[in-house]
């Protein structure tokens, strides 16, 4: 089975995300190629600069991550960024 990944999406096995350098510059989350997923990074040893890469399964089922929020939505859902005060309508696109 082939898989094609696209700019800006990752995979452990394929393209892991979860180099040191990466960490120490843009975070622990990145989106998974499969939207229904997203990967963790983790330190293993700060010492000799070794990182974990885990792949994660949204929740609940039937969402999708979101890179610029770190969550896993609904499409089309209601996304609040400050409860009560700046919620918009975001959609998502289902590609």
């Amino acid at each position: 089975m082939s898989v094609s990944i696209a700019v800006g999406q990752f995979s452990c096995l394929i393209s892991n995300p979860c180099t040191y350098d990466n960490l120490m510059t843009y975070g622990y989350y990145y989106p998974h190629y499969d939207r229904t997923k997203y990967i963790q990074c983790g330190i293993w040893d700060f010492a000799a600069q070794l990182s974990l890469c885990s792949e994660l399964l949204c929740q609940p089922a039937g969402t999708i991550y979101d890179q610029p929020t770190g969550v896993c939505y609904y499409v089309g859902q209601r996304k609040c960024f400050l409860p009560g005060y700046l919620c918009v309508t975001i959609t998502v696109p289902e590609n």
